[in-house]
Parts: C-alpha cells; sequence; structure tokens
C-alpha cells in the first residue's frame, strides 16, 4: 500500500491563494506587487497557512474552512497546485498516488 497523496505532498495546497487576476490588474496593488501570474486569469500570493505542521498536515482538518475543502485530493485544484509547486520525483510520488487511489485526473 502507498502513502496518501497529501502525505507525499505536504501541504502544496496550504502554501499560497489564489485570486482571480482581473480584481488585481493595477500597478501598485498590494496582490498584483506581490503576486505572480498562475495564467491570464489568476495570480498566486504566497501565504503559507498558519494551521500546516511542520511535517505538513493540517492541524484543523476535521474543522478546516470551505476554501480548503475545495482541494479535494487528486481534483483539478489539488493537480494544478501539485504541478506548479511541487518537482521532480516528489510530484511524480503525488501523482502516483492520487492514481493509485483510482482518481483519474488531466495533465
Amino acid at each position: 500500500m502507498s502513502a496518501h497523496p497529501c502525505a507525499i505532498c505536504q501541504g502544496a495546497c496550504c502554501e499560497s491563494l489564489i485570486f482571480p487576476a482581473p480584481a488585481f490588474t493595477r500597478e501598485g496593488d498590494f496582490f498584483y506587487a506581490r503576486g505572480k501570474r498562475v495564467d491570464s486569469g489568476r495570480v498566486e500570493v504566497e501565504s503559507r497557512c498558519p494551521q500546516l505542521t511542520p511535517c505538513g498536515s493540517c492541524g484543523i482538518h476535521d474543522h478546516r474552512p470551505a476554501i480548503c475543502r475545495d482541494f479535494s485530493v487528486g481534483g483539478p485544484l489539488c493537480v494544478d497546485t501539485v504541478m506548479r509547486r511541487r518537482e521532480g520525483s516528489q510530484r511524480a510520488q503525488v501523482l502516483n498516488a492520487i492514481a493509485a487511489l483510482g482518481i483519474s485526473y488531466n495533465q
């Protein structure tokens, strides 16, 4: 039995926030200045969740907010985040663990 994808990933979904870019396109805007474009429609801002434990697990998993629940394991937001924030063998291990759960995703 392989490790759970979240145990391998260690919280890529908890390391930043993604906002719609049109709301943050003015030069000098806080998010525009500190964020990086994910694509033409989104901006990512570094913001590590204070509830992410040192080992990369959620310290409030049973009581996490709705925005966190949107990141279902192997879902589009999860895979997109893993592809952007994890590299090399760690990325491959996470994606393989997702596939081992029988979850299909598009790369």
